[in-house]
């Protein structure tokens, strides 16, 4: 392979010089050793979420690898939205190994396999991908890239541990004494992707599923005017909730007579279910109902537009009371143009420093 580089000459003058570089190509990986790659569907449309599951097989233990470059080009591909796979792919924390995938890690769920001669160590882990676009996309190949112990002996005489040592220096200048380098990879994969109905974007809808429920819950339901409220929205999908997108409701609940703070909560994945989390407020003390939650998500199976809604949660709503002068009690002299009763004066210091609750307490000390 050859390559131009720019070099510097004479008095500050640069030339294009030709260098030649030689490539080594990896080792052909042991026998037993793959690299595999699934999709959970081949056809869907455009924003219907799919599970890609990737899985690196080893008859070998896991302690006899070193310098785990794994390389995944679909998490950087600009046609797919890519989410971690946390509700349909849960991971035992404990169990998990930390798989370094280009510049991150990803945990990977260790297994087993076959049995007898043909028993296989497994690493699998999954994320969910939401095409953005129609038309026939391709998801490149995942590559492999380790080093490993040539001895078979040692090898064998290894005890599997957690690999701590599974780092991303495959590209480092010195291969450790004992190990060789090798490549290996899985085919890549093609997907048909169907537009959506004309008219309809993804910014319009919260998902693309073949069923999605909504349910609202609001504590507390008593409050008084501008005091918050948690306001939960729940989304069940029939699979991989993580593909359903937090509904935008402020204009909404701004018709029912709330404000919704701007601040965005993680969601939350329970039962198949994503629970998204809001702070509303109360503007008048006329509310007595939350509104309804209207969404829209296009129905997989049919590729129809679905508006689903949820019910109307009731809440209490009272005014706040000012606290004036006039509500101190206590000895004082009448005219206040002269002088104010102790009680009095305390209380309105005590609610210039922000003390509401000293000051209520100044106020009505004469009634106990």
């Amino acid at each position: 392979m050859r390559l131009s580089i720019l070099k510097t000459v004479g008095a500050g003058l640069l030339c294009a010089v030709s260098v030649r570089i030689a490539i080594a190509a990896p080792m052909t990986p042991p026998d037993g050793i793959r690299l595999e790659m699934t999709l959970s569907k081949s056809e869907c449309l455009v924003g219907e979420p799919l599970l890609l599951t990737v899985t690196w097989c080893s008859e070998i233990p896991w302690s006899a690898f070193m310098d785990v470059d794994l390389g995944l080009p679909v998490l950087r591909s600009g046609e797919f939205r890519v989410l971690d796979a946390d509700a349909s792919q849960p991971v035992d924390i404990e169990k998990a190994m930390g798989l370094p995938v280009y510049d991150t890690r990803v945990l990977a769920i260790p297994g087993v396999s076959g049995a007898g001669e043909t028993k296989l160590n497994t690493l699998t882990f999954s994320k969910v991908l939401i095409p953005l676009r129609d038309g026939e996309l391709k998801i490149p190949k995942a590559v492999l890239r380790c080093s490993i112990l040539e001895d078979i002996a040692r090898r064998n005489s290894y005890t599997s541990r957690y690999p701590s040592y599974f780092d991303n220096n495959f590209f480092r200048r010195d291969v450790p004494d004992g190990f060789c380098e090798f490549e290996t990879a899985c085919s890549g994969r093609k997907i048909a992707v169907q537009p959506l109905p004309s008219g309809v974007s993804l910014t319009e809808i919260v998902a693309v599923c073949g069923n999605l429920e909504v349910s609202v819950t609001a504590t507390p339901r008593s409050v008084r005017i501008g005091e918050p409220i948690e306001l939960c929205v729940r989304l069940k999908s029939d699979e991989y909730p993580e593909g359903v997108s937090r509904p935008d409701i402020a204009e909404q609940l701004r018709s029912g007579g709330f404000s919704c703070d701007e601040t965005v909560m993680t969601p939350q994945y329970e039962g198949g279910a994503v629970v998204f989390k809001y702070i509303i407020r109360p503007e008048n003390a006329d509310i007595t109902r939350i509104p309804p939650i209207v969404l829209r998500y296009i129905d997989s199976n049919s590729a129809a537009l679905v508006e689903i809604n949820s019910a109307s949660v009731p809440v209490s709503v009272s005014r706040r009371r000012v606290i004036e002068l006039s509500d101190a009690e206590g000895p004082g002299v009448k005219n206040p143009g002269v002088a104010f009763s102790p009680h009095a004066l305390l209380a309105v210091l005590a609610i210039a420093v922000g003390f509401g609750g000293a000051a209520l307490y100044l106020l009505r000390k004469k009634k106990q």
